[in-house]
């Protein structure tokens, strides 16, 4: 919504971990459960965990419908640490 400036709490269930987002100007605004829009537009990151699986991510926010995002993560064998396997797209 291009004209939504509020608050987005976030709700991550799964494996992985939910960073956060960024907010210019907002001192301390890194590693929160909840950003804010400007323009109706932010950004979230979220990390994989050591297991494998769906992390859905929930956003909700006063006034808009709530909706959600899934990002899948994949197991691979490594050797001392290390695997010879590429990252997606690469």
């Amino acid at each position: 919504m291009p004209t939504h400036q509020a608050r987005v709490d976030f709700t991550p269930t799964g494996p992985g971990r939910f960073l956060g987002g960024f907010n210019p100007g907002k001192p301390g605004s890194v590693h929160k459960s909840y950003v804010d829009t400007e323009a109706g537009v932010n950004r979230v990151f979220v990390s994989a965990s050591r297991t494998a699986g769906t992390l859905p991510l929930r956003a909700t926010s006063s006034g808009l419908t709530a909706a959600s995002a899934t990002t899948t993560s994949a197991a691979f064998t490594t050797t001392g640490a290390l695997t010879t396997r590429m990252p997606a797209g690469c």
